[in-house]
């Protein structure tokens, strides 16, 4: 070979070492882009599953309530059925 088709692949190897390196170095930033994307997404998973938690327990909580409240109702419908029975006795004498 010549001197001169020697250098033609020469340079072509190098023009295409070089776009070789070129798309290496991008995948390298898109890997990178993508690790910090998902290290965000976990935060921001974590915090959404401690949020859920939360209103879980708070949903728990008012359902606990809302049983004690339900309990107290029927106790307090217990007693005034109670007096209004001994109202009546007594109107009835």
């Amino acid at each position: 070979m010549s001197d001169q088709s020697n250098g033609a692949v020469e340079s072509g190897a190098l023009a295409s070492l070089a776009r070789l390196e070129d798309r290496i170095l991008a995948t390298a930033e898109q890997l990178r882009d993508a690790r910090r994307e998902k290290a965000q997404a976990e935060k921001e998973a974590a915090v959404l599953r401690q949020q859920v938690a939360e209103s879980e327990q708070r949903a728990r909580q008012a359902a606990a309530e809302l049983d004690s409240y339900r309990a107290e109702r029927r106790e307090l419908a217990q007693r005034l059925e109670q007096l209004l029975a001994r109202i009546d006795l007594l109107t009835q004498e």
